[in-house]
């Protein structure tokens, strides 16, 4: 399959995804704390850390502030997904350096996925990064210090939530005859 075909289509299915059935699930589980729900499972973060670990730093982070953009607007959010994910994908290829054992200028165009990376490695790189989208994003979502128990419990709880169903998507949607590096 065409790679900007792949990319195309995984960028439609996660964004249908998280605008139609993530943002407006109601967990009745979870507790409305101060009227703000305790977390919503954000997983369009994947489309930033599944890239190639060789892409265009600029298109990365246009890319980033895309995606963040339309999330804004049909979350209502203004500039909490973009201005996230824009620091996610700021930090991204030094997040990637530290869980690639070899130069990632050498080894080309390789997507980090869970088969590239080997299960552990993934899944830290995967809940390193969740954790500082997650931690940004509703930092400036509750904006106060008094809250600082709230911004980390709800941290803490989506990003759980998006590691697990990130690393269901990698069994669901990328094959294990990949290539180890």
């Amino acid at each position: 399959m065409n790679n900007r075909f792949f990319y195309i289509i995984q960028f439609v299915l996660v964004m249908i995804f998280q605008i139609m059935i993530l943002n407006t699930v109601e967990v009745k589980s979870a507790v409305l704390i101060f009227g703000i729900p305790v977390f919503i499972p954000l997983i369009y973060p994947m489309l930033i850390l599944i890239l190639p670990s060789n892409i265009n730093y600029f298109v990365m982070m246009l890319y980033a502030l895309v995606i963040g953009f339309l999330l804004d607007y049909f979350s209502n959010t203004p500039g909490l997904h973009a201005s996230s994910l824009v620091l996610l994908a700021y930090l991204r290829p030094r997040i990637l350096s530290l869980f690639y054992q070899q130069d990632i200028k050498k080894i080309g165009s390789v997507k980090p996925t869970m088969y590239r990376l080997g299960f552990v490695s993934f899944l830290f790189y995967i809940t390193f990064c969740i954790l500082v989208h997650h931690l940004f994003f509703y930092t400036l979502q509750v904006w106060s210090f008094k809250n600082i128990p709230l911004v980390l419990f709800k941290t803490l709880l989506s990003g759980v939530i998006t590691v697990l169903m990130i690393t269901i998507s990698q069994f669901i949607f990328y094959s294990n005859k990949s290539i180890k590096v």
